[in-house]
C-alpha cells in the first residue's frame, strides 16, 4: 500500500491507488512524535558556525508550515516580497494556493534575494538524510531535549516533516485558526488538523510563545525595543439602574433574587415599585414642606423687624406730641436711643393681615 501511495506522490506514475480508502489493514499503533519549541529554534538560528542559507530554510520551514519537497521546489519568481506573498502553484495536493508571509519571513528572504528562475534554498546533497542533519545541528546549536533525539518502539526522533507540525502546533496554541493553518499548510479537512490540538494545548499551557521574527533570530536586523507596560486606566463606575443599591452588581429581576455584592435578599419587582413610588410621594411632600417653611420664615422676619422699628422710622406722635425721636434728653439719657413702637407696630400687623 505505501509503494502505491509513493507512485501517486511525489512520483506521480499513477493518477490514484487502486486500493481503496480502509480496505487496507490498519497500521501499528501510532509512534509519539516530538515537535520544536519556539526558544529552541531561536538557538538554532543563532548558531553562527551553521551556514546562513541553511539556517533560513529552517526558519522558513518552522513558520510557514510547507512541505520540504515544497519549500525546495520554490523559486524566487514564486514570491513577492514587496507585498509579503507566495504562492505554490504546484504541490502533493494538485491544489495551488497562496497566503502572506510572516513579516519576519518576507524581511529575511529580501537579505538573499536572487534571479527569479533560481531556487530560493540549495537542494541537500542527500534528501534522504536531511533529518539526521537537522538532529546534528540542534546538537550542535545545544539543543538536547531527549524527546527530539530519541527514537524507539514508542517515539519517532524529531523529523524535518516535524517542523511542520511544529508550525501547526504552536499556530493553534497562540490562538490562530483552523483555515488560516489549512490556507498555508494546505491540509484539507480539520481530522487532519485534530491530531495536533492535544499538543497545542500543553504548549498554551506551558506558555511557551510564538516564533522569534525571522530576520531577528537569523541576527540580520536588531530586535526592536521593549515596549513600555501601559498602565490600564482606572474603571468608572456605571450609572446604577433604578431599584439597584450602592454595591449591587446588577438590578433585581423578575424573580426575587440575591445581591452578588452582598448576598442579602431583594425585593419583588411589584415591591419596589411600591417602595420607588413612596419615597417619589414622600421626596415630594418633603419639598413643598420645605418651601411653606422657607416663606414662613420670611413673613416672621418681616413681622419681627416691624415690631422692632425705631419711633423715627415711623409715623405714630411721640408722647409730647411731636413726631420723631424725643428730645427730652433728660428722661431717655440720650436722644437716639431707639424704643419699641407699640402702635406703629400694631398698625403695621392690620395693614398686613388685611393683605
Amino acid at each position: 500500500n505505501r509503494l502505491l501511495n509513493l507512485s501517486v506522490y511525489p512520483l506521480k506514475i499513477r493518477a490514484s491507488t487502486p486500493i481503496p480508502k480502509g480496505l487496507a489493514p490498519k497500521a501499528g499503533k501510532r509512534r509519539a512524535m516530538a515537535y520544536l519549541y519556539p526558544d529552541e529554534d531561536a538557538r538554532l538560528l543563532a548558531c553562527q558556525p551553521i551556514p546562513i542559507r541553511e539556517r533560513l530554510m529552517w526558519g522558513f520551514l518552522v513558520r510557514e508550515g510547507c512541505r520540504v519537497s515544497e519549500a525546495l521546489g520554490l523559486r524566487w519568481e514564486d514570491l513577492d516580497l514587496e507585498r509579503g506573498a507566495v504562492r505554490l502553484d504546484k504541490n502533493k495536493t494538485d491544489d495551488p494556493r497562496a497566503w502572506a508571509l510572516a513579516p519576519g519571513v518576507a524581511a529575511a528572504l529580501a537579505h538573499f534575494k536572487g534571479e527569479p528562475g533560481a531556487l530560493v534554498f540549495d537542494p541537500p546533497a542527500d534528501p534522504l538524510s536531511l533529518a539526521e542533519v537537522l538532529r546534528a545541528r540542534l546538537l550542535e546549536a545545544g539543543v538536547d531535549r531527549a524527546e527530539l533525539h530519541t527514537r524507539n518502539a514508542d517515539r519517532i526522533a524529531l523529523r524535518v516533516h516535524d517542523l511542520r507540525g511544529s508550525f501547526v502546533t504552536v499556530a493553534l496554541a497562540n490562538g490562530r485558526s483552523e483555515s488560516w493553518v489549512s490556507d498555508r499548510t494546505g491540509h484539507r479537512s480539520s481530522q487532519m488538523l485534530a491530531r495536533y490540538k492535544r499538543a497545542a494545548r500543553t504548549a498554551e499551557e506551558l506558555n511557551l510563545g510564538d516564533w522569534t521574527p525571522l530576520d531577528v533570530a537569523l541576527g540580520l536586523v536588531k530586535p526592536p525595543p521593549p515596549r513600555p507596560s501601559k498602565k490600564a486606566a482606572p474603571k468608572r463606575a456605571a450609572p446604577r439602574a433604578v431599584g439597584q443599591r450602592a454595591g449591587q452588581r446588577s438590578a433585581p429581576g423578575k424573580n426575587r433574587t440575591c445581591d452578588l455584592g452582598f448576598r442579602k435578599a431583594l425585593l419583588y419587582p411589584t415591591e419596589l415599585r411600591g417602595r420607588v413610588a413612596a419615597e417619589a410621594v414622600t421626596s415630594r411632600a418633603g419639598a413643598q414642606g420645605e418651601r411653606i417653611s422657607r416663606a414662613a420664615s420670611a413673613l416672621l422676619a418681616d413681622l419681627s423687624g416691624l415690631l422692632r422699628a425705631p419711633c423715627g422710622a415711623c409715623a405714630h406722635e411721640g408722647p409730647d406730641g411731636a413726631g420723631g425721636a424725643r428730645e427730652d434728653e433728660g428722661e431717655r439719657g440720650d436722644a437716639h436711643s431707639p424704643h419699641v413702637c407699640g402702635a406703629a407696630g400694631a398698625g403695621a400687623v392690620g395693614e398686613r393681615s388685611a393683605d
